[in-house]
């Protein structure tokens, strides 16, 4: 048997070993299925009444329910114990486009690099990204995106005088204000960001995907593994070693 062929039967192996451990520890707590009596009756003369005898059976008996208990406990600790010490020989190693990049990876680390990718996968799919709205580029000194410097022109209200009417020698001349919009300045505005391009976003989630693949492949590798046989046997023995 394989370690992957191992790993597929445990789960019901366990469960059944585990049903029949946890049968046995409530039999042990029923005491008075262990006990049982035999009554007879003997008159002090032949003429003396004659009563039946009475019997109780004894339902539980200890040996039995041990022999059972071990035979379940021994196939639990079997089957773990050799999947634990295949454990410790199946390895294999990550390889991406060719090249190896870990060697010898035991199956628990693997399948510790599985989740820990899975969970950087999640991290950087949420990574905020640059609008495309505008153009960026990197200031190497502070480390930021930077886009375009993009003008706008400040105004201001001014009001100029309008003479509707000119004087005459006889009237005033007729005059009112008028409010208009006159440039005064010019806004350049330079927006800044800290996030990075979708395209090195698609990239980095990319090679995450491509390690995860790797890494599973790794762990199927190893999984196929031959499974070291293990018998747990002699702890059980020092148990129930028929002594009592």
């Amino acid at each position: 048997m394989r370690l992957n062929q191992a790993l597929a039967a445990a789960k019901t192996t366990k469960a059944a070993a585990n049903a029949g451990i946890t049968a046995a520890y409530h039999a042990l707590q029923r005491h008075p299925q262990f006990a049982g009596h035999q009554r007879t009756y003997q008159p002090y003369n032949e003429e003396g009444e004659q009563l039946p005898g009475e019997t109780q059976l004894v339902q539980l008996n200890t040996r039995e329910v041990f022999a059972a208990m071990r035979k379940h406990m021994g196939t639990l600790f079997d089957i773990t114990a050799a999947i634990d010490h295949t454990n410790t020989v199946a390895t294999a190693d990550v390889v991406m486009d060719g090249t190896t990049i870990l060697t010898a990876v035991p199956v628990p680390h693997l399948l510790f690099l599985e989740k820990q990718l899975a969970d950087l996968h999640t991290m950087l799919s949420k990574t905020p990204t640059l609008e495309p709205a505008f153009a960026w580029r990197e200031n190497a000194d502070t480390g930021l995106r930077e886009s375009e410097p993009a003008l706008t022109v400040r105004t201001k209200k001014v009001k100029e005088h309008v003479v509707a009417v000119p004087p005459t020698d006889k009237h005033p001349a007729q005059v009112y204000f008028n409010e208009k919009d006159e440039p005064v300045g010019t806004w350049s505005n330079v927006r800044l960001s800290g996030a990075i391009s979708e395209t090195d976003k698609r990239k980095l989630l990319a090679r995450v995907v491509q390690l995860q693949a790797a890494v599973k492949q790794a762990r199927e590798a190893a999984n196929a593994t031959q499974l070291v046989e293990f018998e747990s046997s002699p702890i059980l023995d020092f148990v129930f070693d028929n002594n009592w």
